[in-house]
Order: C-alpha cells, then sequence, then structure tokens
C-alpha cells in the first residue's frame, strides 16, 4: 500500500462536501505537505507537494493522492494516484508538467491550501492565486 501513515496528519480526516447539483462527501486527511525543489528537465521545479488520502462514501480504505503545487501556479494537480485497492492510476513524479494533469476539486483544494498555511510554507495561496511560498528554513541547507 502507498500510503505512508503519519502519527500526525497535517490535517486529520475530515468530511469535505463537494457542493453542486450532485453533493458527495468524502472524509480527506492531509497525511502531508512540504516544501521541495527539485531540478527538472525545463529547470528547477519549486513549490510544494502533499499526500492525500480520501475515503469515498460505501468505502473503508483511502485512495491515495500525491500532488504539487509549483510557484507561480493557481492549483493543485495530481502527480500520482493510487486506487483503495492499493494499485496505482497513475504515477508521473513530483511536478511533473509534461502530460496532462488533473487537478482535484476547490473543495479539496481549499483543504490543501489550509494545510499549507498551517506549516507557515506559503505567503499567498488560495484559490485562483498564484503560489508565493514562505522563505526557506535556516536549516534547509542554503536550497530555496
Amino acid at each position: 500500500m502507498p500510503s505512508i501513515t503519519a502519527a500526525d496528519p497535517v490535517i486529520p480526516a475530515r468530511k469535505v462536501v463537494r457542493a453542486g447539483d450532485d453533493p458527495v462527501t468524502v472524509t480527506a486527511t492531509v497525511v502531508s505537505v512540504e516544501r521541495r525543489d527539485e531540478p527538472g528537465i525545463f529547470g528547477p521545479m519549486i513549490g510544494l507537494d502533499a499526500q492525500l488520502e480520501i475515503v469515498l462514501p460505501g468505502r473503508a480504505e483511502p485512495h491515495t493522492y500525491f500532488l504539487s503545487r509549483l510557484v507561480g501556479e493557481h492549483r493543485w494537480m495530481q502527480d500520482a494516484y493510487f486506487g483503495g485497492n492499493g494499485y496505482p492510476g497513475f504515477s508521473h513524479g513530483f511536478g511533473s508538467r509534461c502530460v496532462q494533469k488533473q487537478g482535484v476539486v476547490l473543495e479539496v483544494e481549499a483543504l490543501l491550501d489550509e494545510a499549507a498555511r498551517i506549516r507557515a510554507l506559503a505567503t499567498e495561496i488560495g484559490p485562483g492565486i498564484p503560489l508565493t511560498l514562505a522563505d526557506a528554513p535556516a536549516d534547509a541547507g542554503g536550497q530555496a
């Protein structure tokens, strides 16, 4: 199973309701969110990396999503997805923008944004707001 069980997730299991004509309630847990900086094919990929678990109605096993939001981006994008059975749906790696990307519903984005604020990782983040990271901590080895 790809899930990394954290003793203290950033945001423990919380009910999230997708609004609209056909509302759906899921249970979402933000397992982790952290700053990440990696070299990429088109230059450095600097942004946030998150792990999210979602339990669908009537199910027991969570679906696991790995998402990223790079500096300047307005949305979180899925990097990898593992179904409730633990099998991968896809896996493209952190920050990959060389393939067609999928986002997540706005209510889940709001939860991820909240997690980034809780961890003091972003100075600007929100629906339609380009990501601006907080200064890197002093112990980050000088990496931005």
